[in-house]
């Protein structure tokens, strides 16, 4: 492109300007318009700076543009590569912690499953176990009670309860007597050596009396418990049944004590008699080195013969009705002068079994009249000794119904016991109870499919005292 001349063209224009202005002619005032050269050439220069120097600003905006986001390019694209590579290895750690937790999940669910077989293994183990036991306890007590019903069929010189009973009764009363010769010889100022021998012998007769018929009492009653149990179906008749393994198991108890009782009362008489024939050697001053011993050990057990009259003064009572049983355990102490309640030191127990009355089997209307026995140990004092023995009493207790309400009284038992009005609670009555200047409290309940029976005690001083129990009238 060919350069154009800029100060020529400049000029040109203005010697046009001017000739124009000039040939217009007229009254117009002549402008004159001067532009000098220096100016011209100052303001192309400025503008040509400009130019340039705008190009220059521009090129290097856009240079410096170019590089920011080329910066900002390379800069996001190792952000972005960065976040890759966090977000791979986050992805990475999470799915080796995931496959760690999964894993230990699988070790800690099959720990839990292998302790729950365990588990299951040792509690089965333990039911067989269990299981075992309870049919070997249940096989060795029937054994136990197969041989004593063996044994009571095959023992030789059986005796009755009646005949236990006689000889108790006789042997109480030699020793009663013996007591009272004993006292008139003393109060003669007589010779009571032979007395007092007389008094010896009828001692040991009566405590050998006493233990044999506790034990023949409850060996008998035992007995019939465990040879009703086996005439009765279970599964046809479970209140009868259990009525029968309740006596069975109660009186197996008494058996057992009085079994313990009779082979202590026979080795301490022995160790008696051996310790007052080597007391008598002893005295004579004849005796062995043998003898000498024998009195040291026999001295030793002097007391087991006052234990055990202590002991034989244990007690035992059974009212058995159809439905239910009252049975009385005394123990303890005889030494209070009573002749109306069980004294301090000497302890009751009544234990009533039976098969209880439905509440909804209670008649609704009337009354009735139940008649029956009582009993109470009652010590009494023979000559300088005290003993005791059961003595037997007549209930009648009334029961209104309609009112349900019951009352009644106990006689023969020293001065008469009144059994004060108490209400029917469920298949119960308790109620306050009186006998002369005692106060008390009694409970009964009532037994049978029907209320054909009531059995009950009476507590005084906090002991039990009385045993009761009667059988139901008419209700009118």
């Amino acid at each position: 492109m060919p350069l154009i001349n800029t100060p020529k063209i400049v000029s040109a224009i203005i010697i046009s300007l001017t000739m124009t202005a000039c040939s217009s002619g007229g009254n117009h005032a002549t402008q004159n318009v001067t532009t000098s050269p220096q100016q011209s050439d100052a303001d192309k220069k400025a503008a040509e700076d400009k130019a340039i120097a705008d190009k220059k600003a521009a090129e290097d905006k856009a240079i410096a543009d170019k590089k920011a986001a080329e910066d900002k390019a390379i800069a996001d694209k190792k952000s972005a590569e960065d976040k890759a590579i966090a977000d791979k290895k986050a992805a990475e750690d999470k799915a080796t912690a995931d496959k760690k937790a999964a894993e230990d999940k699988a070790i800690a669910d099959k720990a839990a499953e292998d302790k729950a077989t365990a588990d299951k293994k040792a509690a089965e183990d333990k039911a067989i176990a269990d299981k075992a036991a309870a049919d070997k306890a249940i096989a060795d007590k029937k054994a136990a009670e197969d041989k004593v019903i063996a044994d009571n069929k095959t023992a030789e010189n059986k005796i009755t309860v009646e005949q236990a009973l006689a000889e108790k009764i006789a042997t109480r009363k030699a020793w009663v007597l013996a007591e009272n010769n004993g006292q008139a010889a003393r109060a003669a100022s007589a010779d009571t050596t032979a007395a007092y021998a007389i008094i010896d012998a009828a001692v040991e007769k009566m405590i050998l009396a006493e233990v044999n018929y506790e034990f023949v009492f409850s060996q008998f009653n035992y007995i019939n418990a465990l040879d009703e149990i086996s005439k009765t179906d279970k599964n046809a008749s479970p209140d009868a049944y259990n009525f029968a393994r309740d006596k069975a198991d109660t009186y197996k108890k008494l058996y057992d004590k009085a079994t313990a009782l009779k082979d202590a009362a026979d080795k301490a008489l022995i160790a008696e008699k051996i310790a007052t024939q080597a007391d008598e050697k002893a005295k004579a001053k004849n005796a062995t080195a043998e003898d000498i011993e024998n009195a040291k050990k026999a001295n030793a057990n002097m007391d087991i013969a006052d234990n055990i009259m202590n002991a034989a003064a244990f007690e035992s009572a059974a009212y058995q009705q159809s439905y239910s049983v009252v049975l009385g355990n005394y123990t303890g102490d005889l030494n209070h002068e009573t002749n109306r309640k069980v004294p301090l030191g000497r302890t009751g127990e009544i234990s009533i079994i039976g098969m209880k009355t439905h509440s909804n089997a209670l008649p609704t209307l009337g009354s009735a009249t139940y008649d029956g026995k009582a009993f109470q140990d009652l010590p009494e004092k023979v000559g300088g000794a005290w003993t005791s023995k059961i003595n037997e009493g007549h209930l009648s207790y009334n029961v209104n119904f309609t009112e349900r309400t019951g009352s009644g009284s106990i006689t023969g038992l020293g001065d008469a016991i009144t059994l004060e009005k108490g209400s029917i609670s469920g298949t119960d009555i308790s109620s306050t109870v009186k006998q002369a200047d005692l106060a008390g409290n009694y409970s009964l309940g009532f037994y049978g499919k029907n209320a054909e029976e009531v059995a009950g005690k009476v507590v005084f001083t906090n002991n039990d005292s009385i045993g009761f129990g009667g059988t139901r009238g008419d209700v009118k």
